[in-house]
């Protein structure tokens, strides 16, 4: 699966509890430009655009 999308997501919930808002904003930006890098990321794009399931290899 998607494994870095899946870290992130984690570490934002465990944050969640201790996080301002204005910090929880700035650590979901962040997760976001990690997560949009990704191959995975790429791969889910195309899959959805190709109307097939994903093939995520956790990069």
């Amino acid at each position: 699966g998607p494994t870095v999308a899946l870290k992130q997501s984690k570490r934002l919930v465990e944050q969640g509890t201790t996080s301002s808002l204005d910090e929880a904003i700035e650590n979901e930006a962040a997760a976001q430009i990690v997560s949009a890098s990704t191959d995975d990321h790429g791969e889910g794009v195309r899959a959805f655009v190709e109307r097939r399931d994903p093939e995520f290899d956790g990069t």
